[in-house]
């Protein structure tokens, strides 16, 4: 079984493969709760890592005295550390076995990406973002990674969300093409808050992490997802 260290939210790899009724075991550890071998159909899988959001035409503010997480909003908004971290290991052994059938041997790194903004697009909260003390909704949520480069320091890469699995291959391929072949510059893009903010620690098969925050910009309120080492077990 081969293991990814993950922070953020969980993904599926229905995408990548056909369903089955049952599946051999799969490893869950979610909301601290100890790891546990558990027989679990694969379609129940997704329904537990991704609800269902239905994108909407464009972004609006959400309805802070009809929220029923208003109090909860409030509350927490002003604290210097108002961030909560998830830190699981996930199971991705049949995703890379999927991916070494495939013909174009695809990029795991980007694959990985993909899934995981697949998801973030799916659950309604990762559309949220504060802006001037409100609430604001986003359409669609595209994506941002680290990019290590030759002389051991690091850019960022951009790419658009898209569902089709093909359709984001090809556009996060041309992205990173661009950047190494470009002057390699560190180009954050601060003004755009619609993306899920991601980064690779290929090194490291991680059990807690932490990012880097604005303190002083309370509004930071871009969702952060860290990838680490494939490990293998059993």
């Amino acid at each position: 079984m081969s293991c990814l260290s993950i922070l953020g939210l969980g993904f599926s790899i229905q995408d990548l493969r056909p369903k089955t009724k049952n599946e051999d075991r799969t490893r869950i550890n979610r909301g601290g709760t100890s790891n546990r071998e558990t027989a679990v159909p694969r379609t129940q899988i997704s329904l537990i890592l991704i609800s269902g959001y239905n994108p909407r035409m464009s972004s609006y503010y959400l309805d802070l005295e009809t929220w029923p997480r208003r109090d909860v909003f409030e509350f927490y908004r002003h604290f210097d550390k108002p961030y909560f971290n998830v830190c699981l290991r996930l199971d991705v052994t049949d995703l890379v076995a999927a991916l070494k059938r495939r013909e174009e041997k695809p990029s795991v790194w980007l694959t990985y990406h993909y899934l995981a903004l697949r998801a973030a697009n799916d659950i309604e909260q990762f559309h949220y973002r504060l802006r001037d003390g409100k609430v604001l909704v986003h359409e669609v949520i595209n994506g941002g990674t680290t990019l290590i480069l030759p002389n051991e320091t690091f850019t960022l890469v951009y790419f658009d969300h898209s569902e089709s699995y093909r359709e984001f291959m090809a556009g996060a391929t041309r992205s990173v093409d661009e950047i190494r072949s470009g002057d390699q510059k560190f180009r954050p893009r601060h003004e755009d808050d619609a993306r899920i903010h991601c980064t690779t620690l290929p090194w490291i098969a991680f059990t807690s992490f932490s990012h880097a925050r604005r303190w002083w910009h309370r509004e930071d309120s871009v969702p952060k997802i860290s990838f680490g080492k494939f490990v293998k077990e059993n």
